[in-house]
């Protein structure tokens, strides 16, 4: 079997925070990497998060189909403690 030799990274920032990640892998390990490191310990969010399109600030989001279902696998595995401040 062949592995995996793909490289994905990802960096975010904000007006308090900012994150960068990177893993040897696919896209989907790359978010399970990042969300373990910010949801241990915190209670587990609901089943499905808000939508996209309900999110102001990731509406543009939505219909893209590269950056839309993992913005959206993210706003679910996020607990409404996150969420809401966010999506509002």
């Amino acid at each position: 079997m062949e592995r995996d030799r793909s490289f994905h990274a990802s960096a975010s920032f904000g007006p308090d925070f900012s994150v960068a990640a990177s893993t040897y892998g696919s896209a989907g390990t790359l978010s399970e990497h990042v969300l373990g490191a910010f949801t241990e310990r915190v209670p587990p969010g609901p089943e499905t998060g808000p939508s996209l399109q309900d999110c102001p600030p990731l509406c543009r989001l939505a219909g893209d189909p590269l950056l839309g279902p993992p913005a959206q696998d993210l706003l679910d595995g996020l607990p409404p403690v996150v969420t809401d401040p966010i999506c509002g």
